[in-house]
């Protein structure tokens, strides 16, 4: 697939289309926090499968995505209005949306704000409404490394820079065969500290003023919900999940035994419960 590009802001927002099957919705993948579009590498060879038009976006600062410096170029507003422009510019109107980890906090962010374009049908892959962490433990990683971090970003020691081409090598697949020690290493080499932080900071910020508005908006979804966890999930815990699928009592609920990366760690079983969903939406 060409790279196609859109902008609503002088953020350049990489993106791949494949049209196929038009009678079908188009199926949009959002990737997570720090990844890219690679990490639907299996999700996609099925998706061509079984005829389904594909739109694959990497978020801004992310994967071929410009990287901005400013903390206010990424608000859940922005990476939002990113989905609608592109929406908008290539006329898709019959779609559904995947998303994964922060991908499914922008599909929900996107149907609170949009409620004129939705979705419809809606994956929730290890995501939450309402933002999950405290102070110092994003992610749910040490908070002694957390706090490090944030220090050298808040002081201008890493900035987005550093990372604008390195990012675009990264292979969210290849994780998934390190030891712990290379999966560090990799998210330290390939990942936007500052991106993170920035991306996390405006999620709390829009749970804590908006959070009424996005329940309200995933009770009254009229399409159908899938939401999907894994049992060892540590950065999105399962019970978070659980507790979504109990303010959604019209939603599915799929659990694996897994970790946060399932559409990579058990790619079988998880296209199997994903199309299958998929297909009742048709």
């Amino acid at each position: 697939m060409k790279k196609k590009y859109f902008s609503s802001d002088k953020v350049k927002i990489s993106y791949d289309l494949s049209f196929r099957n038009k009678k079908r919705p188009l199926l949009v993948f959002l990737h997570g926090l720090g990844g890219n579009s690679t990490e639907w590498k299996y999700t996609l060879e099925e998706a061509k499968k079984r005829n389904f038009s594909t739109l694959l976006i990497d978020l801004r600062g992310h994967g071929f995505s410009d990287i901005p410096e400013e903390a206010n170029k990424y608000t859940l507003e922005c990476y939002a209005k990113d989905l609608r422009g592109i929406l908008e510019k290539e006329k898709i109107k019959n779609y559904a949306i995947v998303g994964h980890s922060f991908g499914g906090v922008i599909a929900i962010i996107y149907c609170t704000i949009y409620k004129d374009l939705q979705p419809k049908g809606l994956v929730l892959i290890e995501t939450t409404y309402k933002y999950p962490y405290k102070k110092n433990r994003e992610l749910n990683v040490n908070p002694i490394f957390c706090w490090v971090l944030r220090h050298l970003v808040y002081y201008g020691i890493i900035t987005n820079k550093v990372f604008s081409e390195k990012r675009r090598t990264f292979d969210a697949n290849q994780v998934l065969t390190e030891n712990i020690i290379f999966k560090i290493y990799d998210e330290i080499y390939h990942t936007a500290f500052k991106v993170i932080f920035d991306s996390l900071d405006a999620t709390k910020k829009f749970s804590d003023e908006r959070n009424k508005e996005v329940e309200t908006a995933l009770k009254s979804y009229k399409g159908p919900i899938l939401i999907i966890g894994g049992k060892t999930d540590n950065t999105i815990p399962l019970q978070k999940v659980k507790d979504m699928r109990k303010l959604i009592p019209n939603s599915k609920l799929e659990i694996f035994d897994g970790g946060h990366l399932l559409p990579l760690e058990d790619p079988k079983n998880f296209n199997l419960k994903l199309f299958n969903f998929l297909m009742t939406i048709i």
